[in-house]
């Protein structure tokens, strides 16, 4: 038996450890916001008759959605071109910062009427109608 025999960690296994570790990280931060979307645009769909403008109420979770999409994709884009576990993790870091900030934001704002109007009762959405029901023109 030889002795030069040894277990190591090479270093480009590490750095694809860390590549693997931040964009599955990323992916469950985001799952729970691109879900919410999801459930609002059908929301939109199923009860046009509750807002004045259902086309626009539509649009805001459709833009959430393709930007939390979008914010996944560049993740991996940045990740993919990252030569460091240094650098890797800075850069995986600031994303999540970046997409975090509106979520910091809502959260600041105390006493807000709006706020308190528009997520009342835990953000609980009653589906009355289904889409079946929905007459098409």
């Amino acid at each position: 038996m030889h002795s030069d025999y040894g277990l190591y960690v090479n270093y480009y296994y590490s750095l694809l450890l860390v590549k693997f570790v931040s964009s599955c990280a990323l992916h469950m931060m985001l799952y729970p916001f691109v879900g919410r979307s999801m459930m609002l645009m059908k929301y939109v769909l199923n009860h046009p008759d509750d807002f004045t403008h259902p086309n626009i109420a539509f649009m805001v979770p459709f833009i959430d959605l393709n930007l939390n999409i979008a914010a996944e994709f560049l993740n991996l884009f940045m990740l993919l071109y990252q030569h460091t576990v240094e650098h890797a993790i800075i850069h995986f870091v600031a994303l999540e910062i970046i997409v975090e900030i509106p979520h910091i934001y809502m959260h600041s704002l105390l006493d807000d009427q709006l706020k308190e109007r528009i997520f009342k009762d835990n953000h609980a959405l009653h589906v009355h109608k289904k889409a079946s029901d929905t007459p098409w023109n």
